[in-house]
C-alpha cells in the first residue's frame, strides 16, 4: 500500500520509497531506497525522463533473477503481510501453488520480463485447462505471486508490481455453493476406496473442514457418547489450532458413522494418539495427494468431477439447515464465526 509523503509525486511503501512520474502521458513508478533518492529521481524524471527511464530498466535488467530463481529467496525472506507472520505450512502451499500452475509458464523469464499480459495467459489457461480450476483456485494459484512481486518492489528488485494490473476471476453474488445430493454422494461413496470412504462419509456428516479432519486423532473421538473434538488442523506436516476460536468445537456423530469409526479403529489397532484418517500404509493422509489419487477419480467416476472436500461440507450445512436445524445451530456445528455468516452463505434455503 502507497502512503503519500509531503513530497508530491513520492510515497511510502514500507521502509521504501516509489516515485510516479509521468513521461510522455504515461505514468511510471521508480523504486528508491531513502527519501533522498526519491527526490533525485523525481528530479531527473523532470529534466531528463528518457535518460532515467533506460538507466533504470538497464539497470534492472542486470539485476533481476529468474522467477523460478527468485521464488526461494521470496519464501525464506517473507514474512507475510501482517504482525502475525505466515506459518511454514502457508509457505508450503505458496511453493506448491507457484510449482503447479505459475513456474511452468513463468519461472524462465526474469522478473522484470513478466507483463501483466503474461500473468492473464495463466490465469485464463487455467480457467480452460483439463480439469479447468474454479474461479476460487485460480485466485489461490496467483495470489503467492502477486505477494511475491509486491515484495520485489518492497525489497528494490522492481519497480512495479504487474500482478497488481490484472484482474482476477471473482464468485458472482448470489452464486449458490456446490453441494452433492443423496445419490451423488451415494456414488461418490461407492467409487472410493474404503479409506476414502471413511473420510467422505465423516467430512459429509459432520461438516468440519478437511484440515481438521486431517488433524483427528483417536483420543477427540468419543464413540460411545457419538462425539467428536474439533481442537486441531493438519496441512501438510505442520499440526496448528483451528482457523479460529469459534472453530474449537464438538461435533456430532451419526450412529452409523460411529459404527464405522469403531470397526477402523479395531482393524488398524489404532493407538489413542494416531490419526484418525490414515492410507492403507498407516501414515497420515496427505490432502494434494488424496485429492490427485484416490477423490478426484473417484468423483469423475461419479459423475461430479466438479466435487471438492469441501463440497462435503456445504452438503451436511445444506442437509442440517433443510432439516429446520437453527442457523445459530448450525453455525456453532461448523465453527462459522456467527450465524449471520451461516445465514450470508446457505440464506437461499430458506427462500
Amino acid at each position: 500500500m502507497l502512503v503519500r509523503t509531503k513530497e508530491r509525486g513520492i510515497y511510502r511503501r514500507g521502509k521504501r520509497y516509489v516515485v510516479r512520474a509521468r513521461i510522455h502521458g504515461v505514468e511510471h513508478k521508480f523504486a528508491a531506497r531513502s527519501m533522498e533518492e526519491a527526490k533525485k529521481i523525481k528530479l531527473a524524471a523532470a529534466v531528463a525522463p528518457e535518460q532515467l527511464r533506460a538507466e533504470r530498466e538497464a539497470g534492472s535488467t542486470r539485476r533481476a533473477p529468474l522467477l523460478n530463481d527468485y521464488v526461494e529467496t521470496w519464501l525464506r525472506r517473507y514474512r507475510g503481510r501482517t504482525d502475525r507472520g505466515i506459518r511454514e505450512s502457508t509457505k508450503h502451499e505458496y511453493r506448491r501453488d507457484l510449482e503447479l500452475h505459475v513456474l511452468p509458464s513463468l519461472g524462465r523469464k526474469r522478473l522484470d520480463e513478466i507483463t501483466p499480459v503474461h500473468i492473464r495467459q495463466v490465469v485464463d489457461d487455467l480457467l480452460s485447462g483439463d480439469p479447468p480450476l474454479s474461479p476460487a483456485s485460480v485466485r489461490n494459484a496467483i495470489a503467492p505471486l502477486k505477494a511475491l512481486f509486491a515484495s520485489a518492489v518492497e525489497w528494490g528488485h522492481l519497480q512495479s508490481n504487474p500482478a497488481r494490473e490484472v484482474r482476477l476471476p471473482g464468485t458472482q453474488r448470489g452464486t449458490k455453493p456446490k453441494t452433492l445430493t443423496e445419490a451423488q454422494l451415494k456414488r461418490l461413496m461407492r467409487a472410493l476406496p474404503p479409506e476414502g470412504r471413511l473420510l467422505v462419509e465423516f467430512l459429509s456428516v459432520t461438516g468440519v473442514r478437511a484440515g481438521e479432519a486431517f488433524g483427528l486423532c483417536w483420543h477427540h473421538v468419543d464413540l460411545h457418547n457419538l462425539r467428536a473434538s474439533i481442537e486441531c488442523r493438519r496441512r501438510g506436516k505442520e499440526i496448528g489450532p483451528p482457523k479460529s476460536a469459534s472453530s474449537h468445537r464438538e461435533v456430532r456423530l451419526s450412529p452409523k458413522l460411529a459404527k464405522h469409526l469403531a470397526q477402523a479403529r479395531k482393524r488398524r489397532g489404532a493407538a489413542l494418539a494416531d490419526f484418525v484418517f490414515v492410507t492403507p500404509g498407516g501414515f497420515p493422509i496427505d490432502h494434494h495427494n488424496f485429492m490427485a489419487r484416490v477423490f478426484r477419480p473417484a468423483a469423475t467416476a461419479a459423475g461430479v468431477p466438479w466435487a471438492g472436500l469441501h463440497a462435503l461440507r456445504h452438503t451436511c450445512a445444506t442437509r442440517l439447515l433443510r432439516n429446520d436445524v437453527s442457523a445459530e445451530k448450525v453455525a456453532l456445528l461448523l465453527g462459522h464465526s456467527s450465524p449471520g455468516f451461516t445465514v450470508r452463505v446457505y440464506g437461499h434455503l430458506g427462500s
